[in-house]
């Protein structure tokens, strides 16, 4: 006796639909599961002529959560291949834009103990050991796999410049020796990254910049420092500034002569030199700075020249002056 082919009406609804309906499909009835468009597709549940649609499990499945993992077959990439595990919404970004170049931004070091594009350190004082370079890397993941970043050590400071593999994390660069140069030096750094494919990104740049001090305060010696001599420095130890930071506003307090000791390499850079009154309306504002002439001066940290400047007149009351 021939079987004969049973032919079902198969219904389609959205999810929520068959949820409020709850049918009990016959065995081997196919119900269509819409997406609220009423047009999509979503998957289908064959009956087993027993259990209601609530109980039945989703068949193909072929929507993703935006967030999940991979861990079935997406067109002709396999379980297995090399989109498993991915989130969906990264290989939905590399398909409407394959290839995103990569860049390196914002490269800094901790020299003077904090990261910084530009460290600053006084002469006289040294950097030992280590320095940890950092930076940004965009679309990193089209770096190469690995050896994908290049630091740039021009004037060969580090032990391990060269090829580095992007974790996330500062590079930790070994110093040759430690940084104590005598004189103000800007040591430059730089990093960029190597491109899948080939090619390489531009470069970042970060410095250690080595200063000399701007050295400030007061006398009743109208003759503290005669000129061309070599001296330590008799002034409060507390005034001193990094010669990078200059332009500030300096205090003078008391019955005494001001005076402003301006390094020589900050002059001969063409630094200009011009000092603004910042004083009290009850008080006389002809506290004018006199050139006194080059001498050498150990400021506590190291031993260099300076140019120093003197008010013509002693201080009557409390007042600043600012280097601009």
């Amino acid at each position: 006796m021939a079987i004969k082919v049973k032919y079902f009406y198969n219904p389609s609804y959205t999810e929520n639909d068959w949820g409020n309906l709850d049918p009990v499909l016959k065995k081997g009835q196919m119900g269509v599961v819409m997406d609220i468009d009423n047009i999509t597709v979503r998957g289908f549940k064959i009956g087993d002529g027993v259990n209601k649609w609530t109980l039945l499990p989703l068949q193909n499945e072929d929507i993703y959560i935006y967030d999940d993992l991979v861990t079935n077959e997406i067109g002709d990439v396999k379980v297995g291949d090399s989109l498993e595990g991915e989130k969906v919404v990264d290989i939905i970004r590399r398909m409407v834009s394959p290839f995103v170049n990569p860049t390196i931004t914002n490269a800094t070091n901790d020299a003077d103990g904090v990261l910084k594009n530009a460290a600053i350190v006084e002469v006289g004082n040294s950097v030992d050991t280590s320095v940890n370079l950092n930076y940004n890397a965009l679309a990193s993941e089209n770096l190469k796999e690995t050896n994908n970043i290049f630091v740039v050590d021009l004037s060969s400071i580090f032990d391990n410049s060269g090829l580095h593999t992007h974790t996330g994390s500062p590079i930790n660069l070994t110093l040759k020796a430690s940084l104590a140069p005598t004189s103000p030096t800007k040591y430059t750094i730089g990093v960029y990254g190597l491109i899948e494919g080939g090619g390489v990104t531009a470069t970042a740049n970060t410095t250690i910049n080595f200063y000399s001090t701007v050295l400030w305060g007061y006398d009743t010696n109208a003759d503290l420092y005669p000129d061309g001599g070599s001296y330590n420095n008799s002034l409060p130890t507390e005034n001193r500034l990094v010669a990078a930071s200059y332009k500030a506003t300096y205090s003078f307090v008391g019955t005494k002569y001001a005076y402003m000791l301006v390094p020589v390499d900050m002059i001969t850079a063409g630094v200009s030199i011009i000092f603004e009154e910042v004083t009290n309306t009850n008080q006389p504002s002809n506290y004018s700075m006199l050139e006194m002439g080059t001498v050498t001066i150990n400021n506590g940290s190291a031993t260099y020249d300076y140019v120093v400047y003197r008010s013509e007149f002693e201080i009557i009351v409390n007042t600043k002056m600012k280097l601009s």
